[in-house]
């Protein structure tokens, strides 16, 4: 943890927090999921362990690219870049303000990367599960990124089906809602239903309970696309709408159509494309290989350096990700015999604890819903960018051997400074609030 600096926390879940960090090494921002194990079922625990794999096994330019992953107090961390776009559903909201839709080929170009990173998980067998606009994230120039796989799922082979129910309402398909076996072509109709939010800047299927919301579904039908949309846009949607799984395109031949599959080029370099899809383009082998062989021809020392520099580097990476499965497998065998009452929230026995700056007003994006954990990562936060992590880490270290809050110490002024004194209390009530929640 110390590798990294917390900037403010993004994103708020049951079990954790999306924390917007920034590498001490590179300052670079990141993205850390920070999801608090201690507290969840086996099956939860197994998920959050999935998510570990899956990230670890994508690698694609509109995938969220995975970095690394660890454990800190029964913590799992982990760290991927940050799409500093914000999201699709933000992106959708504040469109809709301005009263006007998306440009066509806007969409299109977002569609088709959206596409490209399906493809490359349905390729390996994996269902997201959980695609919708909150999930599709953004870069600064337009980039899409597909990120949150915490309840995708690994296929052993092609044609099984997973039986869970699970995902987001609005972007449920019919099999799951009739709770009935579902593959890859799930995810085609929440694809479905992010092109046609992306067009129409609304739900294909809304309702205000979800007893309505899944007759909606069953039914199949959704208010018209605008006219000044092409029909070839038109009938995508439809077909990825389909009440019938079967007669749903798989993710490649949606990408097959002629009227996207003239916009891959743009986006993918000659060797992943021809990688991903081999004869979609029109480009000639010939010319690919033309290409090749205009290329200097490598120096042998240098790459046999460069090869062994990528080894060292994948052997670390490996050894920390070796780590932080092996963490958590062994927090799974901990718990296994143990009735799951055990993990549920008991109000009574978190820290309540309602913090509040120096000037006396709450933390800044913290509310009476969140939990003990999110408010001790709030205050974290917040002391991090007040002091600086070099400072914060110094006076934390200090207190935490020296358990008592003297204010009149002068080696803790010495080491805080007068004029960050006012936040000694807050460092103090950080380390009880953490010793008492993680030790509960």
């Amino acid at each position: 943890m110390d590798k990294y600096r917390k900037v403010k926390v993004v994103g708020k879940g049951s079990f954790g927090h999306a924390v917007l960090v920034q590498s001490v090494v590179d300052r670079k921002l990141y993205i850390m999921k920070i999801i608090d194990v201690s507290r969840m079922e086996r099956k939860q625990k197994e998920e959050a362990l999935n998510e570990v794999h899956v990230l670890k096994a994508m690698r694609h330019p509109y995938i969220v690219t995975y970095r690394e992953s660890f454990m800190d107090k029964r913590c799992l961390c982990i760290v991927m870049d940050y799409a500093d776009g914000g999201d699709m559903y933000g992106k959708i909201a504040k469109q809709k303000q301005n009263g006007k839709g998306f440009p066509e080929n806007m969409i299109l170009d977002w569609f088709v990367q959206i596409c490209l990173a399906i493809k490359h998980m349905h390729d390996r067998k994996i269902l997201h599960r959980d695609l919708k606009t909150q999930n599709v994230f953004l870069t600064s120039k337009g980039e899409v990124k597909i990120g949150d796989f915490g309840i995708s799922r690994v296929l052993q082979h092609t044609y099984d089906c997973a039986q869970t129910a699970i995902g987001t309402p609005y972007y449920l398909s019919p099999e799951i809602c009739q709770e009935k076996p579902y593959n890859q072509k799930s995810d085609i109709w929440s694809l479905g239903c992010i092109l046609y939010e992306m067009v129409t800047l609304r739900h294909a299927f809304d309702a205000s309970s979800m007893k309505g919301l899944v007759v909606k579904i069953l039914r199949g039908t959704y208010p018209s696309i605008p006219s000044c949309y092409s029909q070839n846009l038109r009938d995508l949607i439809d077909e990825m709408l389909e009440k019938d799984a079967h007669k749903r395109p798989s993710v490649k031949k949606i990408l097959e159509k002629e009227f996207l599959s003239s916009r891959i080029s743009q986006l993918l370099s000659q060797t992943v494309a021809k990688h991903e899809f081999g004869k979609v383009f029109s480009k000639p082998i010939e010319e690919i290989k033309e290409d090749q062989d205009r290329r200097p021809t490598p120096d042998p020392i240098s790459e046999k350096k460069k090869k062994k520099d990528i080894e060292e580097e994948s052997k670390e990476d490996k050894i920390g990700y070796e780590e932080v499965v092996k963490s958590l497998r062994q927090c799974l065998e901990e718990k296994q015999n143990e009735d799951s009452e055990d993990f549920e929230e008991d109000p009574g026995q978190r820290v309540k604890a309602n913090f509040l700056t120096p000037e006396g007003v709450p933390l800044p994006g913290v509310s009476d819903v969140d939990s003990a954990f999110g408010r001790i990562e709030a205050l974290r936060c917040y002391l991090e960018n007040q002091l600086g992590m070099e400072l914060f880490m110094q006076a934390y270290g200090y207190l935490s051997n020296n358990t008592e809050n003297d204010e009149e110490n002068q080696e803790l002024y010495d080491i805080i400074g007068q004029r960050n004194a006012k936040y000694i209390t807050l460092i103090y009530q950080l380390i009880v609030c953490e010793d008492a929640y993680y030790k509960s």
